[in-house]
């Protein structure tokens, strides 16, 4: 650019009309904008995290206009090449005649001035240029950093910092997306229209999916202010992605996208060997970020591996987190996966390294189980995103690597979405198709889809007996009659129980015998058939014993404990339930000690040891709400309700068997559903609260004598 077709305007760019989120990072730093001391603040992230509007929001804040006046200076870098343009750009805007030496023009004229702030907004084409540029462009800061009474300000994307320069924002320098609540407002802003609740939680979908970026907030916000339906933007952008945001071709709109290209175009100039490119595109297929134990995995793939991730996080491609995970934004996610998809090689080290990780879950409990389920947990969603992508070609291997991940979520946040995902891939493999339908209906049963399981069951043990797996179809068969004992349907459920321990008895398959019995307890349990219940499963626990299945044993005893809460005798059901939460505990069933802690709570409300009893349901009913397990949340909620009527509560009590009933009635839980119908009948019959009177009654006398009680005694 030569030196005539320079503009600049004295005039400063306007405040940002939408502007949230952002208040207590222009706060700080307008507190060291103001203070005696001169101030060097950098402002730095990808394009589109709201880098300008930031400082536009600085620059206008009422203290700022009031300490500095008329004196601040706005240039925007943007098409400069190198640091002279920036130089002549400034003299131009201070009104300073063209000279030999402007920059020495420049800071005597600054010197003589009291208090000036500069931006240098958008400073990346020279100072990621590499080379000439990055050195001239570090000496111009760096000059005008020692200028007395000059603070200064720049805008930049990545991450790197001229060294020369003293920030006094260094640990805060890299903006960070904006809160969720500041993105819903955003994008509210934005559309110009307040939205109604049920498309509330669709715009924080929205707003989740760009990574809560402003631009790409404002971009889809623009959509729903045209008209767009917000249902039909977020189906768009499942389609579309990241292309949704290109809707125009000039200017700031198309920022996010330019920005992301231009950075990587940039970084592949600077590093010729392309292995940062590399990096991120593995760490693109990683929704929950590249993992440190993954990245040492991937080190014998790559000449220097560090480097290539320091250089991602320096031109602000991604990030490390405090656990040193190597993460990127949603937005270059799809711009990369789009364009920049890894290479071969490096692909298929990322896939086995997931497919071992896979390998490694447990099918059986044993020492090592909680460990290996803490993994699940950690990269729970980069395994679903590498083993989907490997869906159209199945193999024994990706059949078990996918079971092994389902079942290792049947005990907290079960999922089907690997196993459905399968299935379709599956017609020519009726095994594979039988053992993933098994691992769909049980899940689907934990989490209350109680017809899609008995379907899914039904099916795999039709196929398990065309491919003479009695065993694997007993087992079918027994999940399928839970359900129906759960949906109130106990002749069907008895049907099934009865001709498939015929079936195991003339098999001699006694573990298929035990599982039969518990679930008959279970049967007999819900219709009232105390003894024969309490004879069923302790006859599945002798057998479960004699073949070592402590799990199944402690399932006993977690049931016969129910059962003994049933027949009023609280003693041995707390006996039962204890010792099943030791072993659940003891082998890592987070799941199953829940659930027993969550009976046990139970049990002390009729004890009426309350506080004991509400720790107990709150505390488990938290888990069930964090794994997404309704049912189980519901169970919660009709006991701390059982909880509430007892101590007279009972607006609280109707509260919690209302949420009971909604989980409940969606999962056609027809008898638990009927039981929390009475229990609200119950509370608002006269009887109740007839009975909730009296007991006010006579706790007033009670409270009376021990006022008095305390008066005589301080007296």
């Amino acid at each position: 650019m030569i030196a005539s077709d320079i503009r600049v305007s004295a005039i400063l760019p306007a405040r940002p009309v939408v502007f949230h989120g952002r208040d207590e990072l222009v706060r700080s730093a307008v507190d060291l904008l103001v203070a005696p001391k001169t101030a060097r603040l950098a402002l730095l992230g990808l394009g589109g995290i709201g880098k300008t509007a930031v400082a536009l929001a600085i620059v206008h804040d009422e203290r700022v206009v009031s300490h500095f006046s008329d004196l601040r200076c706005f240039i925007s870098c943007e098409d400069f090449v190198d640091a002279d343009t920036v130089v002549v750009a400034l003299a131009r805007l201070l009104g300073l005649p063209a000279s030999e030496d402007l920059l020495e023009c420049i800071s005597n004229h600054l010197t003589k001035t009291s208090y000036t702030l500069l931006v240098l907004d958008r400073i990346e084409p020279m100072w990621l240029a590499g080379g000439a540029p990055v050195i001239a462009v570090e000496n111009l800061i760096g000059t005008l950093a020692q200028i007395p009474g000059l603070s200064l300000i720049i805008t930049c994307r990545g991450t790197f910092l001229p060294q020369v320069v003293e920030w006094s924002n260094s640990g805060s320098a890299v903006l960070e997306p904006i809160s969720l609540m500041a993105a819903f407002n955003t994008f509210q802003d934005r559309a110009g229209r307040q939205f109604a609740e049920s498309d509330q939680e669709i715009v924080q979908q929205l707003v989740q999916a760009v990574g809560r970026v402003p631009l790409a907030i404002s971009l889809l916000a623009n959509l729903a202010r045209r008209g767009t339906p917000i249902s039909d933007i977020l189906q768009r952008w499942d389609r579309e992605h990241i292309s949704l945001l290109c809707m125009h071709r000039a200017g700031d709109m198309n920022d996010v996208t330019e920005s992301i290209k231009g950075l990587i175009g940039m970084m592949r100039t600077a590093d010729e060997s392309q292995e940062p490119l590399q990096l991120l595109s593995l760490c693109c297929t990683l929704p929950e970020g590249l993992h440190p134990p993954v990245l040492e995995q991937l080190r014998p793939h790559f000449k220097n591996i560090g480097r290539a991730r320091d250089v991602l996080v320096a031109y602000g491609l991604a990030n490390l987190d405090a656990s040193r995970v190597l993460r990127t934004l949603n937005l270059v996610r799809h711009f990369v996966l789009e364009h920049y998809p890894a290479g071969s090689a490096h692909r298929d080290a990322l896939i086995a390294i997931y497919l071992d990780i896979a390998e490694r879950l447990p099918f059986e409990t044993d020492d090592d189980y909680q460990n290996r389920l803490e993994v699940v947990a950690e990269e729970r969603g980069n395994l679903i995103s590498v083993l989907l992508a490997l869906f159209d070609s199945p193999s024994q291997r990706i059949v078990d690597a996918v079971l092994r991940f389902t079942h290792s979520t049947y005990y907290f946040r079960p999922t089907t979405i690997l196993a459905a995902g399968l299935l379709p891939h599956l017609e020519p493999h009726p095994r594979w198709m039988a053992d993933c339908l098994r691992a769909i209906g049980y899940i689907q049963s934990m989490c209350g889809q109680y017809s899609p399981a008995i379907g899914s069951t039904a099916a795999a043990a039709q196929l398990y007996a065309k491919l003479g797996e009695p065993a694997w179809a007993t087992w079918c068969n027994v999940s399928a009659a839970d359900v129906h004992i759960v949906l109130g349907q106990y002749s069907a459920a008895e049907k099934l129980l009865n001709e498939t321990r015929t079936s195991d008895v003339e098999r001699g398959h006694q573990f298929g015998i035990a599982a039969c019995n518990r679930t008959l307890a279970r049967l007999m349990l819900a219709t009232g058939n105390y003894a024969a219940a309490v004879r069923h499963v302790t006859a599945a626990r002798n057998i479960f014993s004699s073949l070592n299945k402590t799990l199944d044993e402690a399932l006993c005893c977690h049931l016969l404990g129910t059962i003994y809460t049933s027949q009023g005798d609280l003693n041995a059901d707390t006996t039962e339930l204890e010792t099943a939460i030791l072993v659940f505990e003891g082998i890592g069933h987070k799941y199953f000690m829940a659930r027993a802690r969550r009976d046990l709570g139970a049990v002390y409300c009729i004890q009426c040891c309350f506080t004991v009893a509400e720790k107990l349901l709150k505390e488990t009913s938290e888990f069930f709400n964090a794994a997404s397990m309704p049912v189980d949340v519901a169970t919660c909620a009709y006991q701390l309700g059982s909880l509430r009527s007892a101590q007279g509560c009972r607006q609280e009590a109707l509260a919690q068997y209302n949420i009971a009933l909604k989980f409940y009635e969606t999962a056609g839980a027809v008898v638990q559903t009927s039981e929390c119908r009475q229990a609200i009948k119950w509370l608002d019959s006269t009887v109740y609260q007839l009975g909730a009177a009296v007991r006010q009654l006579l706790l007033l006398p009670l409270l009376f004598f021990l006022i008095l009680i305390f008066r005589t005694t301080v007296l």
